[in-house]
């Protein structure tokens, strides 16, 4: 597969990546000055940590350890503000980072030591998650699994005051006492995303709060032999299930984001989030898993729907003020850069690299020459439906996950990070 960067030489995509740099540096720099700019990973410091961890790791320039040293120390000194347990809105988050930096052989061995007490107060917010059925990647069980799997990733000589393995077990336990068992296979209400639609009743089809998150993450299971059984089980209803919701949105989409009471099913954005590109790779995984092909085939019928999506029909967000789309990770192309990359490492199409380079140079497309071409501005909606087009530095909105991204374009050995998105 051959892929085409913005900048088509080595030097060139350096070029971009250090032009990312300066951006990430000028926004974190004046919210730290005015300590605005929260620590989670969702848009906080914590991606900062990450980017600066990973260019460390890629350039070997020392100034970039440091800096990523002296954030991750900006944050462990407010971890007693946040009182949200979750990955990515809450410590857990920021205890990811550091397993995740020490596993990727960024920080030294010994930086585990500072989570031992972090540890035990993330295990204890499994059994919170579990009483109000929140599972999310995002906010809840599933978030919590992934840095429990990066715990079970972690080689340390000193044992570890909670059990990885053990913890893993009881979110598969969780998983299955809240599961809905229908005759088109297994489902769970999203109870985190039930408040803000006013909504009774919810199923939701995406990764971060979703179904696509729970098959992604049990098929990461069964690959590490927790609960190979159950997880089994549970994979393949809950696979079943999401191929029954199956629809055909104008030659254009197949699956919807949620299924609510009294609300019509409807075509989503393309992204990382929700919709076809996650729906595909939950399958892909599934298969993988399983071994069943009608997993294969309904993956990449689902891929290749989306190759008919362009930026109009997308339904990315597009800043009327210059014409540039949202490049972040969540809602925009990095996502769907990432989804497409990952899904093609196996299905190795010709059309799929096609389709990934044409949003890879639609990420590019609005830069003027007076703008720095790193400089994204990330699309912003508040809780008065007010939206806006701002700085973030965060890792799914923001610069950080914006460069991580093309760090990783330029060299695929910079893949750690990725696991923090089921990938």
């Amino acid at each position: 597969m051959s892929l085409s960067l913005p900048l088509d030489t080595k030097a060139g995509s350096e070029s971009l990546l250090f032009s990312i740099e300066r951006s990430i540096e000028k926004s974190y720099r004046g919210f730290v000055e005015k300590s605005e700019e929260p620590f989670t990973l969702l848009s906080g410091l914590s991606g900062c940590v990450l980017f600066y961890g990973y260019y460390y790791k890629k350039f070997q320039q020392q100034k970039y350890l440091e800096k990523s040293n002296e954030l991750l120390n900006f944050c462990l000194d407010h971890i007693s503000e946040i009182q949200q347990p979750s990955l990515y809105q809450g410590f857990t988050g920021i205890a990811w980072l550091i397993r995740n930096l020490v596993n990727e052989q960024i920080l030294e061995a010994e930086s585990i030591d500072i989570l031992d007490d972090i540890d035990i107060h993330i295990e204890n917010t499994v059994d919170l998650f579990d009483k109000y059925n929140y599972y999310s990647l995002m906010y809840g069980l599933i978030g919590h699994g992934v840095y429990f799997i990066e715990s079970f990733k972690t080689n340390s000589s000193k044992p570890s005051k909670v059990d990885a393995s053990l913890c893993l077990r009881k979110i598969i336990l969780a998983l299955e006492r809240s599961a809905i068992k229908t005759n088109q296979g297994i489902t769970w209400i999203d109870y985190t995303s039930l408040d803000y639609h006013d909504k009774k009743i919810m199923y939701n089809l995406g990764l971060p709060h979703g179904i696509a998150g729970i098959a992604i993450f049990l098929s990461k299971m069964i690959e590490l032999g927790i609960e190979k059984v159950r997880s089994t089980s549970l994979l393949r209803g809950c696979l079943k299930w999401l191929i029954s919701r199956k629809r055909n949105f104008a030659n254009i989409s197949h699956y919807p984001s949620l299924i609510a009471d009294n609300e019509p099913e409807k075509i989503t954005r393309l992204s990382w989030a929700y919709g076809d590109l996650c729906s595909s790779l939950a399958l892909l995984n599934g298969f993988k898993s399983l071994g069943d092909n009608q997993f294969l085939e309904e993956s990449f019928d689902t891929l290749m729907i989306t190759i008919n999506r362009d930026v109009p029909n997308s339904l990315i967000h597009v800043n009327p003020m210059d014409g540039q789309i949202n490049a972040g990770i969540c809602k925009g192309s990095c996502g769907i850069i990432l989804l497409y990359e990952e899904l093609n490492r196996y299905f190795n199409n010709q059309i799929i690299t096609d389709r990934m380079n044409f949003w890879i140079n639609k990420s590019f497309d609005s830069m003027s020459e007076e703008k720095e071409i790193g400089d994204f501005k990330s699309f912003s909606i508040n809780q008065f439906s007010e939206t806006a087009w701002i700085s973030d530095t965060g890792f799914l909105e923001g610069l950080t996950g914006i460069g991580l991204t093309f760090l990783y374009l330029l060299d695929h050995s910079q893949s750690g990070w990725k696991r923090a998105l089921l990938l």
